[in-house]
């Protein structure tokens, strides 16, 4: 018995289905609150951000007032230019969040996902978890105590020391391969993941507004503080560990990892074949810089002239376009694959997701706002250039806030149509010439 309890699960570390325990699926509120967790405490530290320097500028106590006053005001009013100072200081400051977390989570998601067979994958949630925990604190502190911001990048560079939600994902899905066989199962497994984690979204962009309207940053602070608290202990006492090999990883197993990376780079035997993957790569990075910090300058933009909506008509919106993106994504994508292959489907999506952000650009009133979000319906953007994506659409909504507040929607229109220019390339260039076509079908026909 002593001998079964030590002896590694399969040699890939992949539990039987037969040994599936009903205490596996502690994973799900783990990653229901966290991924709620996260939702509510991305609007609220952008909000509360505006909120700060909003006092700090113009004078009020936070009630919105000189909000409402601001989207009545000629553009020459010094109210109006103390709130586009107001705008572009919260668009700078997100901008330097998402560096200070996102800086230190690159190398450590690397160093963290090799380890993470080594010391199990409850440790690479439990980190992951509690660098979230810290920055929540902090957050919460900082609101409390009315301190300077500068507290909260400290509390997000200690999250991305922890590896971020990126390595929260990775662990999550590691344990979900473990525990599932390869096939129909794990397929179902890891959607279901992924559904929690788009319904955790939705429902905390949807809660955030009515909680800071009701019970006010703080507290709401205090609750997302407190989902991440119930995850952690729910991952130290219920989640059972799956992943046995212990032997822990050395600089040279992880330099090996690296060095096998860069190799796909610069060695000839993938000559020839480079330029497609680098194609892709590059509408890739064009899709990931107009989609990821979408919803931040989105926040802003909503936040000022000529919305200058409150913090429910913000969460509405979000959830809005978040489960328009999902739920008409979900059901239309099988139905278009019926009539178009996958790389047409992926340029439709571009498409229309360029035209979304054009409308919002375009959007003077809250009917073409929500016009928008439906024509990004079937796009779904997921990748892992954040920083950059960060650094150039805050930049440009502070540099043109002053002169047009929706000037930042055209230049990520234009990424997003660069991006589906790249794909067109691709299809163009892989297609086979007729004369390579008549050589391999001789080919065929004469062998035996």
């Amino acid at each position: 018995m002593e001998h079964n309890e030590r002896k590694p699960l399969l040699g890939s570390n992949v539990v039987n289905e037969k040994e599936f325990h009903r205490s596996h699926c502690f994973l799900l509120p783990v990653i229901l609150l966290e991924a709620f967790a996260l939702s509510v405490y991305y609007y609220i530290s952008i909000e509360y951000t505006h909120n700060y320097f909003q006092r700090a500028i113009i004078g009020n106590n936070g009630t919105g007032n000189d909000s409402v006053s601001v989207c009545n005001a000629n553009t020459s009013d010094p109210l109006y230019q103390s709130y586009v100072t107001v705008q572009q200081e919260t668009s700078r400051w997100t901008m330097y969040y998402t560096v200070a977390s996102g800086v230190p989570g690159i190398f450590l998601s690397i160093v963290i996902g090799t380890y993470a067979d080594s010391l199990g994958r409850r440790f690479v949630l439990f980190i992951a978890l509690l660098g979230f925990f810290v920055k929540s604190i902090v957050l919460t502190a900082v609101i409390y105590f009315d301190a300077n911001l500068i507290y909260i990048l400290i509390g997000t560079f200690i999250e991305g020391c922890a590896g971020g939600f990126l390595s929260f994902l990775a662990g999550s899905f590691s344990y979900v391969s473990d525990i599932t066989t390869m096939g129909k199962k794990r397929s179902f497994a890891i959607i279901s993941v992924e559904m929690i984690t788009g319904i955790a979204i939705t429902a905390g962009t949807f809660g955030t507004g009515y909680f800071i309207t009701i019970i006010g940053y703080f507290y709401s602070m205090v609750l997302t503080t407190g989902c991440i608290f119930i995850a952690m202990l729910i991952v130290i006492c219920c989640i059972p560990e799956t992943c046995r090999n212990y032997s822990l990883s050395t600089w040279a197993t992880i330099c090996n990892t690296l060095g096998k990376a860069i190799e796909f780079y610069v060695s000839r035997k993938y000559y020839g074949k480079r330029w497609k993957y680098a194609v892709l790569l590059i509408s890739f990075c064009f899709v990931s810089l107009a989609g990821l910090n979408r919803s931040s300058v989105e926040t802003l933009y909503q936040l000022g002239a000529p919305f200058c909506w409150d913090e429910v008509k913000v969460g509405i919106f979000g959830t809005v376009r978040k489960g328009i993106e999902s739920i008409l994504g979900v059901l239309l994508a099988p139905l278009l694959l019926k009539c178009l292959s996958l790389e047409m489907l992926t340029i439709l999506g571009l498409v229309s997701t360029a035209g979304s952000m054009v409308l919002e650009g375009l959007a003077k009133t809250e009917t073409v706002l929500y016009l928008g979000s439906l024509f990004a319906g079937i796009c779904a953007v997921e990748t892992v250039c954040n920083i950059l994506s960060t650094l150039i659409s805050n930049e440009t909504y502070s540099a043109t806030v002053s002169i047009m507040t929706g000037f930042v929607f055209f230049t990520l229109a234009a990424e997003t149509a660069i991006a589906a220019l790249f794909i067109v390339i691709y299809l163009i260039c892989s297609r086979p010439s007729p004369r390579k076509e008549n050589i391999l079908q001789i080919n065929n026909e004469t062998t035996p």
